[in-house]
């Protein structure tokens, strides 16, 4: 699986022994909240009983990418439409480390953790 980075990966692999590892969706927003320690930090303090209340998560101060993050956190979550097809496609919009972090989501919702991406799969 691809992580941001060392951090990332840890905190992932930390956290995610609280989820029920067959529930996707819900590994999926939590890749996607550990992939930035700002927006981690803020998710942690929207929890109850271990369970992230997403719409309670507030950010005062935050970057673009942050905020794509939690969005399509959002969208994986409760099905809304924050972030658009075409805006993965505009790198003006999402820069490419943080469209592979979206990738890696919707394969984790997709897949689960236990295959790798690939570009191309059996149909």
């Amino acid at each position: 699986m691809n992580f941001r980075n060392k951090k990332h990966q840890d905190l992932f692999e930390r956290e995610q022994k609280k989820l029920a590892k067959n529930n996707k969706n819900s590994l999926a927003v939590l890749y996607l909240l550990t992939a930035e320690k700002h927006l981690w930090n803020a998710s942690k303090q929207a929890s109850d009983k271990g369970v992230i209340e997403l719409e309670k998560v507030k950010m005062k101060k935050h970057s673009r990418d942050t905020y794509t993050l939690l969005c399509c956190a959002k969208d994986i979550a409760f099905g809304t439409n924050y972030i658009k097809i075409l805006d993965l496609g505009c790198r003006g919009i999402i820069p490419v480390a943080t469209y592979n972090t979206i990738i890696t989501a919707i394969h984790i919702c997709r897949n689960g953790l236990d295959s790798e991406p690939s570009v191309l799969e059996e149909v």
